[in-house]
């Protein structure tokens, strides 16, 4: 009896982890870092695997790129 008694709290410690999985890889596909920016950092942006939103933009003469990095878009498990 106490092999079968192991085995349902194996599988309920198993339902667990799922459970707490699924909750964090929701999260991860709603995180995004966004950033402004300047021509001289794009480059840098790029290579830690931003991408750019739009082309270059001038506010209050300030120039600027928006750029956005998504985590699971960088491992191919999403796109768009």
């Amino acid at each position: 009896m106490k092999y079968g008694q192991n085995f349902i709290e194996n599988q309920k410690l198993i339902e667990v982890i799922g459970e707490i999985f699924d909750s964090v890889y929701a999260d991860q596909l709603q995180m995004q870092i966004t950033v402004n920016s300047s021509s001289y950092a794009v480059k840098f942006y790029e290579s830690l695997g931003f991408s750019k939103t739009s082309e270059e933009q001038e506010t209050d003469g300030l120039k600027y790129t928006p750029m956005h990095y998504c985590p699971l878009r960088m491992d191919g498990l999403i796109t768009g």
